[in-house]
């Protein structure tokens, strides 16, 4: 019961800022991996054609999906009258 690390405060948060410039010194910037990040190809997709299948079977997946929905709300109609 005497153990007070677990005790979260305003003073006590555990929280880093990582706007400090001497938290970061030799590190890039947040914004700089932001965008080194979102500029090169997930470590999954080993190519870009690995990468068109992925998005491929995603959008074929939403446009069935939506098919699918539509067809059994016609279905729904038809039975009613």
């Amino acid at each position: 019961m005497g153990d007070d690390s677990h005790n979260i405060s305003p003073t006590n948060c555990g929280a880093q800022n990582l706007s400090s410039s001497s938290d970061l010194e030799g590190e890039e910037s947040p914004e700089a991996r932001y965008e080194r990040l979102g500029r090169e190809r997930p470590a999954k997709f080993k190519s870009t054609w690995t990468e068109v299948c992925f998005v491929f079977s995603i959008v074929m997946s939403q446009i069935l999906s939506v098919w699918c929905a539509i067809r059994c709300t016609m279905y729904a109609i038809l039975i009613v009258l």
